[in-house]
């Protein structure tokens, strides 16, 4: 089965590199792997092809981290590009590998921004560029990491598989449709995006472009749905009880079950009991009518369970409990889940986002290639702590960082925050102390994410099959 990558999603959600040492074993469902990168060549100088060689040897040092079989690393030119294609016998998760060979950088000091007041203007202005680099003829994928790679914080690319029109984001699912095969809309589109349900709204302004689009059979699945009535009896501290509502939880319970009674024995109606019984005010009334159906997640997860177990108009339910209190269920109507088939587009397209939110961090000259040496010591309470050692240019470096007192300083590991400190002091030594190994363990893992050799040239990954 073959796939596209979809990068990442604008939950605007880092995920983070677990380490080296992960507990991995080899699948019992063992099977090839290939992953193929674009390789960012973009503005370097240099030999190109011993910075390519070069790429390869770590991206094979990085997959032996992993002691996986059949491991094959090539190099393939497709209209002055270049692509490397990794192939390997895969393991049941490979998301572990997918982070650590992708992981561009590996040691960064970034400096915390206090002040970035025009920030929507700028970042509008730097997607208009890259907007217009693209319309020239840019390579969309590059044009999309090289902004990644300047601004992660705020901008992220995401290569989307296969997708139907209902599946795309609101924003740009009708644009995607109208593009021909290779096309870029004409102009950002912005938009406001909740990164969770609770969260403010963020404003997001984005380039697109389609890969390719097909017309394919769409299987809609509809679930059971089960339209109900309910006679509800609350207690003193359930869920959205009146104030009014003065019987215990036993009390409630001894009268539910008398009011299953008077259903099973015949001597009242379902209606006539809710309206007498039920403390469910919105529709008591009218026999315990509920609008929507169970079967779309609105009601308790007790209550939608009970609901789609009824298999039979006017079948009434057992007694179920839910933090609002006890039920009785009647089935008014029952549909039941089915398949339907479609012919519908398909489309696969990517979408370079910009979040116009103020940066946490600016990235500073001092990387990777600064550090000497990283020893992991022991407190008198045997806590362990890293040790990092820059070299002479390092040095020079993390002095005149550190010549403003109240700077805040963060240590990271590709995109992921390792730890942060105030500035207090002038560091003339060229060490950097690391608090947050909490173990062990931990030390050593963070200490594999600093050491870890830096890719020589940056890559995507566009494709993934297996």
């Amino acid at each position: 089965m073959k796939r596209l990558i979809s990068a990442i999603a604008i939950a605007l959600i880092v995920t983070s590199f677990s380490g080296c040492n992960a507990d991995i074993t080899k699948s019992s469902k063992y099977e090839t792997h290939e992953l193929k990168y674009i390789v960012n060549l973009t503005n370097f100088e240099g030999d190109q092809q011993k910075a390519i060689d070069d790429l390869k040897n770590v991206l094979s040092d990085r997959l032996n981290k992993f002691e996986i079989a059949e491991v094959e690393i090539s190099e393939t030119n497709e209209n002055d590009l270049t692509y490397i294609d990794v192939k390997f016998g895969t393991i049941d998760d490979i998301d572990e590998i997918k982070k650590l060979l992708s992981r561009n950088s590996t040691f960064s000091i970034k400096k915390k921004i206090t002040d970035e007041s025009d920030y929507e203007n700028l970042i509008i202005e730097k997607a208009e560029k890259t907007l217009e680099k693209i319309k020239n003829n840019e390579n969309f994928e590059l044009s999309a990491q090289n902004d990644v790679l300047n601004d992660p914080e705020r901008v992220f690319y995401s290569r989307a598989d296969w997708m139907y029109q209902d599946e795309i984001k609101a924003a740009f699912k009708d644009i995607v449709f109208e593009l021909e095969s290779g096309e870029v809309y004409p102009e950002v589109i912005e938009y406001e995006e909740r990164p969770f349900a609770l969260a403010a709204p963020i404003k997001i302004a984005s380039i697109v472009k389609l890969f390719d689009k097909k017309e394919a059979e769409q299987i809609i699945e509809h679930p059971k749905l089960a339209h109900v009535s309910h006679i509800l009896v609350a207690y003193q501290g359930a869920m959205r009880a009146s104030e009014k509502t003065t019987r215990t939880k036993e009390e409630a319970e001894n009268l539910i079950n008398e009011i299953k009674e008077k259903l099973e024995n015949g001597t009242s109606d379902f209606s006539a009991l809710a309206l007498e019984y039920s403390d469910d005010t919105s529709n008591n009334a009218s026999g315990g009518y509920l609008e929507g159906p169970a079967g779309k997640g609105s009601y308790a997860e007790e209550f939608e369970k009970a609901a789609l177990e009824l298999t039979e108009i006017d079948e009434i339910s057992d007694i179920v409990e839910t933090p609002f209190g006890y039920h009785l269920i009647k089935a008014r109507e029952i549909e039941e889940a089915y398949d339907e088939t479609l012919n519908k587009m398909q489309a696969t397209f990517g979408v370079i986002f910009y979040a116009l939110r103020p940066a946490e961090w600016e990235l500073t000259e001092l990387k990777g290639d600064h550090i000497e040496s990283i020893k992991t010591l022991y407190d008198e309470n045997y806590d362990p702590h890293l040790v990092v050692q820059l070299d002479q240019e390092g040095k020079a470096l993390l002095e005149e960082l550190t010549k403003n007192n109240g700077d805040i300083l963060g240590i990271f590991s590709g995109d992921e925050l390792i730890t942060s400190f105030t500035v207090k002091e002038i560091i003339n030594n060229g060490i950097l102390k690391i608090m947050a190994p909490v173990n062990t363990e931990e030390a050593d893992t963070t200490k594999d994410k600093l050491l870890l050799k830096e890719l020589p040239l940056p890559i995507v990954l566009i494709e993934e099959s297996s």
